[in-house]
């Protein structure tokens, strides 16, 4: 084996235990969002340089053809867990369906078929002499049912880049660092493939940049909390809500803050993936309101008042797809007006309550000058009493008078 050969063949090493680790990582937290696609994606991956160092150690033989072959089950399914994992992170999770994985998975089984399968695999890859210069050791070439193939993978991997742009343009700093991992792990084996398919070198570099790709997830996972800190879908209803949104994860720690949230809580940018402790560490009547509903079933909501503001704080689960817990979506509304109008309608209320009681009595008071003056002249005759009756009614006009007015007035 030459040199160039020992450390082509170390490079792959290299990238392919990066790969392992980053797909043991993952696996060890499958529960969590996109981590599952990502444990299938570097299983292909690594799949995929596995077959790339046989194909040399086989170079020339009938073995190494086979697997050249073969080695396209993993390069179509690398292609199609990089788009899944761009629709899950960039908040288009809903699109990930078993409709949308079958659809996908159409390329896949196509291609393993024309591969192998006469006569297709004559307008794919065909093998010719013995030719120890080129990387499978034969002679080779490439038919146009592999073009159809390649096109159709790089438009699949061009619709994730512009998935991964547009969302990092408008995220938080957290999530364009995340992004940018990710844009440069998963395209760079395929920039690797466009340079070794365009003729400058006869050496395919693709697999050798699978070790850019796990360096960077490496550094996405470790230095920015990825699979820790994944962003959630927020929609525009959640960025325009009056109340303050905070999306936390399964270990309380901040995921999202909607405008409103940032502006109640005095929050930025710095706040996403710190502990809800440490974020709200200003406002610890709200943390301590948050804390104690998430430790007690019975109630989802409560009311605080901080600094002569009143807060109404409401904490709910947060579930994906599959039902599964990944959170909690922490509501702060301030309802300082609401509560002033409260009061002052109860200070109202009040003082109607204390207003038809002083009517009542002066009402009551004529009423019953009249009731028993008519009936002391009823019995006497004496005209006497029926002018105090008159005289009782013409008090009860007054105050009749007096309370339309006072109506009328406020």
């Amino acid at each position: 084996m030459s040199t160039h050969e020992v450390v082509y063949h170390a490079l792959l090493a290299v990238g392919g235990l990066l790969c392992v680790g980053v797909a043991s990582y993952a696996w060890r937290r499958r529960e969590r969002s996109g981590a599952k696609l990502l444990v299938g994606l570097f299983v292909a991956v690594v799949y995929w340089i596995v077959t790339t160092s046989l194909v040399l150690v086989f170079a020339g033989t009938p073995l190494g053809r086979a697997v050249a072959r073969a080695q396209y089950v993993g390069v179509t399914l690398s292609t199609m867990f990089v788009v899944l994992l761009a629709l899950q992170y960039t908040g288009r999770e809903k699109y990930v369906t078993r409709s949308t994985v079958a659809l996908l998975a159409i390329h896949p089984l196509l291609t393993n078929v024309a591969v192998w399968i006469p006569p297709f695999r004559e307008h794919f890859l065909t093998f010719g002499a013995a030719d120890p210069g080129t990387f499978y050791g034969y002679a080779y070439e490439f038919g146009g049912l592999f073009l159809v193939h390649t096109l159709y993978s790089y438009i699949l991997l061009v619709a994730a880049a512009v998935m991964y742009v547009s969302f990092a343009v408008r995220s938080d700093d957290i999530y364009q660092r995340q992004t940018v991992a990710l844009i440069v792990g998963l395209l760079a084996p395929w920039f690797g493939n466009a340079i070794y398919l365009l003729g400058p070198i006869s050496v395919d570099i693709t697999s050798l940049t699978f070790a850019i790709t796990g360096l960077a997830l490496w550094w996405a996972i470790f230095y920015q909390d990825f699979l820790e800190v994944v962003p959630v879908a927020r929609g525009t209803i959640v960025d325009n809500l009056n109340a303050g949104v905070v999306v936390l994860d399964r270990n309380d720690r901040v995921v999202d803050i909607n405008p409103r949230g940032r502006e109640l809580l005095d929050l930025d940018d710095a706040a996403i993936g710190r502990p809800v402790a440490d974020a709200l560490a200003s406002h610890t009547a709200i943390h301590d309101a948050y804390a104690t509903l998430t430790s007690h079933e019975d109630s989802d909501e409560t009311e605080v008042a901080v600094e002569g503001r009143d807060f109404r704080i409401e904490v709910s689960p947060l579930y994906n797809r599959r039902d599964e817990r990944i959170g909690n979506l922490l509501v702060v509304e301030d309802i300082s007006e609401r509560k002033r109008r409260q009061r002052e309608l109860q200070r109202q209320n009040e003082q109607l309550e204390q207003f038809a009681n002083v009517v009542s009595h002066d009402l009551r008071n004529p009423l019953n000058v009249a009731s028993s003056r008519l009936e002391l002249g009823i019995e006497t005759g004496d005209e006497e009493h029926l002018r105090r009756v008159e005289q009782a009614h013409q008090r009860m006009d007054r105050i009749i008078d007096d309370v339309l007015t006072l109506a009328r007035e406020g």
